[in-house]
């Protein structure tokens, strides 16, 4: 049965609007209303639950994360969830996305139609027996994506880390993995990460999010292309490294994954 699912929706607005350019907030609330009216206990479940949750959230497909845009019916639009656990995965594959052909959904008060919904569709226990063991990795970090360091005096505070440190990116590939999977990954593959896997090349610069509309501020974050090295290919290590990279287009990477930052893709 499957256990992860990528959607990649197509639509279009019924009528032209200025709104905010980062969306990332309407499009979560947008899958949570959804997802209320055909099941409202999971809803709640998934709004209530853990810090980390089982779904992703993209931004709209305009490469703008701050100011305002305008949107039109003319334009096509793509926005993109991902569910990361079985139970919601079905539910969203068996009805949420028919509701979304049916009915559309809203973002930011501004109703839109669902012309397609693309799905693609895996399991963890595929996604670690299809992984091949090689030397580099290379990830494309298509939105803003930030880590949180612990504040040493005030733990209840971050602090702003919008790099790609390999421990960094594997390691919250692998916080999610080993939330809702039930494979278990090495007990050791965080610490070999830290001291096997380095960044060969990248191409990044920092782009900024703007949330104050939503009432979320300012967020700094790095999109490019970075590729990682292993330094040694030591197993199971290497294979799971790979198959978290493969991993990473459904769980997203870093903080704010459910409003539309942190979204990834395998190069």
């Amino acid at each position: 049965m499957v256990e992860l699912a990528a959607f990649t929706l197509q639509l279009r607005f019924t009528h032209s609007d200025e709104i905010p350019a980062w969306l990332g907030r309407a499009a979560q609330a947008a899958f949570l209303d959804g997802l209320r009216n055909i099941h409202p206990q999971a809803a709640m479940a998934v709004h209530d639950g853990s810090q980390l949750k089982p779904f992703t959230a993209s931004n709209l497909s305009t490469h703008r994360w701050s100011g305002v845009i305008t949107v039109c019916p003319r334009e096509r639009y793509t926005l993109r969830f991902t569910t990361l656990f079985r139970d919601l995965t079905v539910l969203s594959l068996n009805a949420l996305a028919p509701a979304w052909l049916r009915h559309g959904l809203t973002l930011h008060d501004q109703p839109a139609r669902v012309e397609s919904v693309d799905t693609v569709t895996t399991t963890y226990a595929d996604l670690l027996a299809q992984a091949v063991s090689v030397r580099r990795v290379s990830l494309r970090f298509v939105s803003p994506t930030q880590f949180k360091l612990t504040h040493p005096q005030h733990k209840s505070e971050g602090i702003p880390l919008p790099l790609p440190l390999p421990e960094r990116v594997f390691g919250s590939l692998i916080d999610r993995w080993e939330r809702f999977s039930s494979i278990p990954l090495h007990p050791d593959l965080r610490e070999w990460v830290r001291l096997n896997v380095a960044i060969a090349a990248h191409r990044i610069e920092t782009r900024h999010v703007e949330a104050r509309r939503a009432g979320h501020g300012a967020y700094a974050g790095f999109v490019g292309d970075v590729t990682f090295e292993l330094l040694h290919r030591d197993q199971p290590f290497a294979q799971q490294v790979a198959a978290l990279a493969a991993y990473a287009p459904f769980a997203g990477v870093g903080i704010r994954t459910t409003n539309g930052m942190g979204q990834v893709e395998r190069v």
